[in-house]
């Protein structure tokens, strides 16, 4: 995807000289400070950057391989202060040397539902009238039964809505680093990242779409006599929609990210009828780069 054209990103020059890394005490790590300009959103600013080192070839550095990207500090409403960490071990994927011979990684699927209160129905199948022996409220039906427009549980002029069971498709990776890949930050970043939606597309799965939920353990193995840390994680998917079905919708079409929530805001019509008026899209959950777990954005 290209730069949006309003987008700039700027290396950061501290004192003197310009600041190319800050080396790890180990000089297996580096990382360098970006300024990005112009971007509204933590994802469009990382998407930016990220287009930004790609095509000029800055994925690599003095030998290391890149790491991740993480917003250091929103410095403006526009403007954000971006660290990119470089390292010999990279944690967004393991180097051939280093993966050969280590436990291939195993992903397991499931379903399940959760509960969601929704406040319209796709759809009003029926309407019926408790006057003149229970008619149906249909076309041609002389018994005048408010239609909600798919508001449901009206109580006055507020939609109370209802508790419905929403399907999700949960997975988990198992993946094995070597012990010499592990480290504190590494556990801290994935201890400390949960309920965390993708900002790119990981494993197939569209942004917004899919949940970190966590670990369901982290534990040290020895496979082959080599040490590994085994660590189960656990995302949530949930479909991205570019186009959400609202009944009397005349607006233009909705879009929602699978982990985004909605809410709709209705009005009346000059007979008195509700129908929805605003549509909102809400954004809960902060965004993350799965990558900076040590997953690979690709199986």
């Amino acid at each position: 995807m290209p730069q949006a054209a309003n987008i700039k990103c700027e290396q950061q020059w501290e004192g003197d000289s310009l600041q190319m890394s800050r080396l790890g005490k180990s000089g297996k790590s580096a990382t360098q400070h970006w300024l990005v300009s112009g971007a509204d959103s933590e994802e469009k600013a990382l998407d930016a950057l990220r287009d930004h080192i790609n095509q000029n070839k800055l994925t690599k550095y003095m030998g290391m391989l890149l790491q991740s990207l993480q917003v250091a500090e929103r410095a403006t409403p526009e403007t954000w202060k971006i660290d990119v960490t470089y390292s010999r071990t990279a944690l967004n994927g393991l180097d051939e040397d280093d993966s050969e011979g280590a436990p291939k990684e195993v992903t397991n699927y499931s379903t399940s539902t959760t509960t969601v209160h929704v406040t319209h129905s796709l759809k009003t199948v029926r309407r019926y009238a408790a006057a003149n022996g229970g008619q149906y409220g249909g076309s041609s039906s002389s018994v005048d039964i408010p239609d909600y427009k798919g508001a449901m549980c009206v109580v006055g002029d507020e939609v109370q809505g209802t508790d419905i069971n929403f399907a999700t498709q949960n997975f988990t990776i198992t993946h094995y680093f070597k012990k010499r890949q592990w480290s504190t930050r590494l556990r801290n970043k994935i201890l400390n990242s949960v309920n965390r939606m993708n900002s790119r597309e990981f494993r197939g799965f569209d942004p917004g779409s899919v949940l970190y939920l966590g670990t369901s353990q982290i534990t040290p193995v020895e496979v082959g006599g080599e040490d590994y840390i085994q660590v189960d994680f656990t995302f949530a998917y949930s479909p991205n929609d570019d186009d959400v079905e609202l009944p009397d919708w005349t607006g233009n079409s909705i879009k929602k990210e699978g982990w985004n929530l909605m809410w709709v805001r209705d009005g009346k019509t000059p007979d008195g009828h509700l129908v929805p008026k605003y549509v909102y899209v809400e954004q809960v959950y902060k965004t993350l780069d799965f990558t900076t777990l040590g997953l690979k954005a690709k199986e």
